[in-house]
């Protein structure tokens, strides 16, 4: 017979080839498709609210919008209390059993509640931003004219 020997190859002897890292991932700004087809970037005025109360079924398609507000609503610089731009958030989360439709309630800096009632409305994402937007937009505009 003969002599075979395997050689084998470790770290130390040989240097290891990995493929090259992939490319950074950019990601754009939020898009929302809204009701009338179009596709537009919306930001909410989040220094306008003060408050957001949700009250859902987390196992609902309808609740989707909710679920999705408050993932934007919910980061670091709304969470401390001691932060200037702090939101008030208390959500509520309905068993899977139940057929109560899911809202949301917005407080503005200015006193004003928004009361959207999405599971009624069937409303999409889009359009539960645009509506918030629309009121912070006009608050913002109320304090710049007293200002």
């Amino acid at each position: 017979m003969a002599n075979v020997s395997a050689t084998y190859f470790t770290a130390s002897s040989r240097p290891f080839l990995r493929p090259p890292p992939p490319p950074p991932i950019y990601l754009p700004k939020k898009t929302f498709q809204l009701s009338n087809k179009t596709t537009a970037k919306m930001t909410i005025p989040l220094s306008t609210i003060s408050t957001f109360r949700t009250t859902f079924n987390p196992f609902l398609r309808s609740a989707r919008p909710c679920r999705l507000i408050l993932s934007l609503l919910r980061n670091p610089t709304t969470t401390p209390a001691s932060s200037p731009g702090h939101i008030d958030i208390k959500v509520t989360q309905l068993p899977r059993s139940s057929t109560q439709e899911p809202e949301l309630t917005i407080g503005f800096k200015n006193g004003k509640e928004l009361k959207i009632e999405v599971g009624k409305r069937q409303m999409k994402i889009g359009d539960v931003v645009e509506e918030i937007a629309r009121v912070g937009r006009a608050i913002e505009r109320e304090e710049a004219l007293k200002s």
